[in-house]
């Protein structure tokens, strides 16, 4: 069976950090084994992200590619005036 690559994967966050008052990092990891040993990505990709109930947004990968256990994203937070 071939795999459905716009199935979304469940992931968890394990850690955030702050890098400035409204910079956070978030370092996530996938919930199911399998997900993480198949996930590959390239310098500049970018994922689709969302928190069930409060929407999506698109970021870009921000961890290297050879990171295996977890990917990072870095957000901005921007406040509309």
């Amino acid at each position: 069976m071939v795999e459905n690559i716009y199935q979304p994967k469940m992931m968890r966050v394990i850690e955030v950090r702050d890098e400035t008052p409204t910079i956070k990092t978030f370092r996530l990891e996938f919930v199911d084994d399998e997900d993480r040993k198949n996930f590959t990505f390239k310098e500049g990709q970018f994922g689709e992200f969302s928190v069930p109930g409060s929407g999506e947004a698109t970021f870009c990968i921000a961890s290297p590619t050879f990171w295996r256990d977890y990917i990072e994203i870095t957000v901005k937070e921007v406040r509309r005036a």
